[in-house]
């Protein structure tokens, strides 16, 4: 592979928005839906691509420094910053969700911080009959027997996947505890971000921002997390004064989440796990198109895709609990913007968002 910074057209000095700039200007430049009579058109882009990531991934050689995410690291976008930065800084904490419990423990969320790391299990006057059963068990060491009874079960609530980790842990399939406990953990963050999407735009935090900026963030986050994943970014405009059109008033870590929901479900259902996202304006609007080319929706599914805990007939192809999709209807909604989906069984599904830029 060639140099990546002779590739993008940049020095090894060049600031992040230098970087950015070029890899969007080269993008635009070599996208092969834009040039469709280039044969090399696509080979360019890929090469665009694969030289814009080894840049953000500081995978150029010892010169970029120890850092190897550059500086999205610095800014709050590895996993751990990312969290605080949208749960700390943007909602000052969780003040408010005192008795909240849409998790099914029988605990408000401050109870939940407390109970979690306590050994056994505390009981929840709206638990099944199995549930409760389970539960037991669990507190009684008896592990295989709530491994059966978890089992035999169909719904998959975060109290589900909290008992499956204790009963994993104590029958030493560590692994499969952890499992359990990352799937609870991405349960739990999504209806907790679904609950905050239903606050009031001024009870959260809101700033400018540029969408370009942030989808390219969201790319690398997506793509640290999901190697096999590929997502293409095309700026349809690239004028000098189309940055306030591109601009929105918006939540960092909101948007972030919708975004991110919307490129993974694309890459999810698709064979090719290819998302391409196009950044457009008309008039009022920031627009967003999130394309792929995967096996698309019937139309019974587009009616019920933005329900909450859906997951249609395509459930088997991935992970999920049926949130994300409302959720970053909620927060498009949030953000005064309206949210349309396009698919055909078989033809590939196309989200478009639009936004009221600044």
């Amino acid at each position: 592979m060639r140099d990546p910074y002779e590739v993008l057209g940049v020095s090894r000095g060049a600031s992040d928005d230098e970087i950015k700039k070029a890899y969007r200007a080269k993008c635009k430049r070599w996208h092969p839906d834009l040039n469709p009579n280039d044969p090399t058109a696509e080979e360019h882009f890929k090469e665009v691509q694969a030289a814009y990531d080894a840049i953000t991934k500081g995978e150029t050689g010892p010169q970029m420094g120890g850092n190897p995410y550059g500086s999205y690291q610095q800014q709050g976008y590895g996993q751990q910053n990312y969290q605080q930065q949208g749960y700390q800084n943007g909602y000052g904490g969780f003040d408010g969700f005192d008795g909240f419990d849409p998790f099914g423990f029988g605990f408000g969320f401050g109870g939940y911080q407390q109970g979690y790391g306590q050994q056994g299990a505390s009981y929840s006057g709206s638990d099944s009959p199995e549930m409760q059963a389970a539960r037991n068990f669990v507190a009684n060491g008896r592990y295989a027997e709530a491994r059966r009874v978890l089992d035999s079960m169909n719904s998959r609530s975060a109290r589900w996947y909290y008992l499956s980790s204790l009963a994993n842990q104590g029958l030493g399939n560590s692994i499969d505890a952890l499992q359990d406990a990352r799937r609870m953990t991405r349960l739990i963050d999504g209806l907790l971000n679904l609950a905050k999407a239903d606050y009031r735009q001024e009870q959260i935090k809101m700033e400018e921002i540029r969408l370009d900026e942030l989808l390219l963030d969201v790319r690398s986050l997506i793509l640290r997390a999901h190697p096999d994943y590929r997502i293409e970014l095309l700026f349809e405009q690239e004028e000098a004064d189309d940055e306030r059109m591109i601009t929105v008033e918006g939540n960092l870590h909101l948007l972030t989440i919708a975004f991110t929901n919307l490129i993974e479900n694309n890459c999810k259902y698709s064979g090719d796990r290819l998302s391409c996202v196009h950044i457009s304006y008309w008039d009022q609007w920031a627009i967003l198109r999130f394309s792929d080319a995967g096996v698309g929706m019937t139309e019974e599914e587009l009616r019920n895709l933005f329900t909450l805990f859906y997951r249609g007939g395509q459930e088997s192809m991935a992970e999920g609990h049926g949130i994300g999709m409302a959720l970053a209807r909620k927060i498009v909604q949030l953000h005064r913007g309206r949210i349309a989906v396009h698919s055909e069984a078989g033809q590939g599904t196309t989200f478009v968002v639009e936004l009221p830029h600044v």
